[in-house]
């Protein structure tokens, strides 16, 4: 049995350790797929490509790409040339780490990026060698970082292979130093800065816990696309020929009371809250 859009197939590398698995999309994109139109007049909208240096219009399969050097010079790569760029880890996840859950640093989530299942290939493997890899990591608590290629036209990311009871899980990363730490270094330190009173403190800690609570999967499936929902209504008015008024943004209302008085009268609010609950 098949499970999932096959996003890539390869093998993950642990010293001589070697087993073919399968990436695979298992996304179910919610919300309604808008596309463009002239606001004027409805027409729909077409992007087309031309080449500036010939003046004819260019498909997808015909872009190649190009870039410019420190010397200045502009240097053209074809799209059998991207393609051909393709490292190692294009067909195999070499493991570059293992090490304990606990030590991945904080920061390095702020890379994630997408999250696929890392599943049997069912045409080179009987899946005996994937359950070893991922009832083992399971319980030692350890993670695996390599690198991965998932398209063959596509940038290599950072692989970090997680085992829970969702099974065997592959994040994609952006790498170090394609997010700017240093302005969020500053935000911290701008954070330190701030002087604020232990009243205050405790007024924060007593809001929140009376907000406090439990929190399933039910819970998280509660949650819904408000913006998805608000225009499938107004696709079903338009279809009606409802004729839909403008709205006026809202602005929200400045509060100019003190911080310690704002936290106040939101933890005697939150607890009037809590007592209906009960």
């Amino acid at each position: 049995m098949v499970i999932g859009h096959t996003l890539w197939k390869g093998n993950i590398g642990i010293g001589l350790f070697t087993f073919p698995v399968r990436i695979a999309s298992v996304s179910n994109k919610s919300g309604v797929q808008l596309h463009y139109s002239h606001d004027e007049d409805s027409g729909k909208l077409t992007q087309k490509y031309f080449c500036k240096k010939c003046g004819n219009e260019v498909s997808y399969g015909e872009m190649g790409r190009w870039t410019k050097v420190d010397s200045g010079k502009e240097v053209f790569l074809s799209y059998d040339d991207i393609k051909s760029a393709n490292p190692d880890s294009s067909k195999k996840i070499d493991i570059i780490k293992i090490t304990d859950a606990d030590n991945i640093p904080s920061k390095m989530w702020l890379h994630l990026d997408k999250t696929y299942p890392i599943l049997n290939d069912e045409t080179n493997s009987d899946g005996k060698a994937l359950k070893v890899f991922w009832q083992s990591m399971k319980e030692i608590n350890a993670v695996a970082i390599g690198t991965i290629v998932l398209r063959k036209t596509g940038n290599e990311k950072v692989a970090l292979i997680v085992a829970n009871n969702e099974g065997l899980l592959l994040h994609t990363l952006s790498y170090a130093n394609e997010i700017k730490h240093s302005l969020l270094e500053e935000a911290k330190s701008f954070l330190d800065t701030i002087e604020v009173t232990k009243d205050e403190i405790e007024l924060g800690k007593n809001l929140l816990n009376s907000l406090k609570g439990g929190f399933s999967w039910g819970d998280y499936s509660q949650i819904k696309d408000e913006k998805a929902s608000l225009i499938n209504n107004l696709i079903a008015q338009k279809t009606e020929g409802v004729v839909i008024e403008p709205t006026k943004e809202k602005k929200e209302k400045k509060n100019n009371d003190p911080l310690f008085e704002q936290l106040r009268k939101a933890v005697v609010e939150a607890r009037k809250g809590e007592e209906k609950n009960h």
